[in-house]
């Protein structure tokens, strides 16, 4: 429990990228960032499952809140999370300095209020993601992923996922040689 933003990972100011970590279950109660926050930074997120978080403080970004910074998110599963306002992944500037957040190959679904939330001045791109209702942008799907056990958090795919292969063809091969797949794993 965060009582400022980033309950489970709050970065100002620096550059990290964060590979294949869980941040799960942490809540910030008075500003942004359930999950992660991210204020005048450059940040790589890359197969990171990022579920059960919540934002109940001024707006939103209840998975990954995205302030003033630059955020590449790649292959990353974002499910479950809990914002009152805004969206599982936000952007926001408060005074027209850059910020943007590039999602690709990821699983976006199950999160309330809603998806995603782009800021005015900002800039979200996302591409080859399965989004839950959807989201405009190149290869993007709207389909039940069917992980192997939601229920338990099991966020693996069944070999019938439509995610499977389903990945940016540019992006590099997953480890039996095939086209990349969606989400975390």
């Amino acid at each position: 429990w965060a009582s400022g933003g980033g309950g489970g990972l709050h970065v100002r100011g620096s550059d990290i990228s964060v590979i294949g970590t869980e941040i799960r279950n942490n809540q910030s109660s008075t500003s942004y960032g359930g999950g992660v926050q991210l204020i005048e930074t450059t940040a790589a997120l890359l197969r990171c499952v990022i579920a059960g978080n919540s934002e109940y403080g001024y707006a939103g970004g209840s998975a990954i809140e995205v302030y003033r910074s630059i955020a590449s998110i790649t292959n990353c599963t974002v499910i479950g999370n809990y914002s009152e306002v805004e969206g599982a992944i936000s952007t926001n500037t408060g005074d027209g300095v850059a910020c943007s957040a590039t999602v690709t190959n990821c699983i976006v679904g199950d999160n309330y209020a809603a998806q995603f939330y782009e800021g005015a001045g900002t800039t979200l791109t996302v591409r080859y993601s399965d989004v839950e209702n959807g989201w405009p942008g190149e290869g993007n799907i709207n389909l039940d992923p069917l992980f192997v056990n939601a229920e338990i958090s099991d966020y693996r795919l069944l070999l019938s996922s439509p995610c499977v292969d389903a990945g940016d063809p540019a992006s590099p091969l997953d480890a039996d040689g095939t086209r990349a797949d969606m989400g975390a794993y």
